[in-house]
């Protein structure tokens, strides 16, 4: 159905913007959208967010290797629900640096996490995320 009713729009509105703009089309789409991304890419768009690492296919490594050089990928520098929360500041940064190893040759990646950062992290945890980031970005 996404193929059939949604596609053909989008690229339409896709290459209207870039046919008159030099501007990125950011596409956002949460969840398991792994068998989307060549759609995604076929319709225009630029750079996908977020990369919800937690959702099935969308492993990070495997999505920089088909795709990193057709699309940019900003989001999935940690999962907000399953790591941020609970791993210790110096486990965050260990993942933020596994992250940024894995996602940043070659470019196509802007660090940030899955989502917006929940209420339930604790303040360390957001300074080691930030922290690492400067570290290791």
């Amino acid at each position: 159905m996404y193929r059939r009713f949604i596609k053909p729009c989008r690229e339409r509105i896709f290459d209207f913007i870039h046919s008159r703009t030099t501007a990125k089309v950011f596409y956002h789409s949460c969840g398991a959208v792994y068998d989307l991304i060549p759609d995604f890419i076929e319709e225009g768009a630029d750079v996908l967010n977020p990369v919800q690492r937690s959702a099935a296919g969308m492993d990070a490594g495997r999505l920089k290797r088909e795709y990193g050089r057709e699309i940019c990928f900003w989001g999935g520098g940690i999962d907000i629900q399953c790591q941020l929360a609970v791993l210790t500041p110096i486990q965050i940064a260990d993942e933020v640096k596994r992250t940024i190893d894995l996602m940043a040759p070659g470019g196509g990646f802007v660090f940030f996490p899955t989502h917006n950062i929940q209420a339930d992290v604790t303040p360390d945890r957001i300074d080691a995320l930030f922290t690492a980031v400067m570290r290791y970005g």
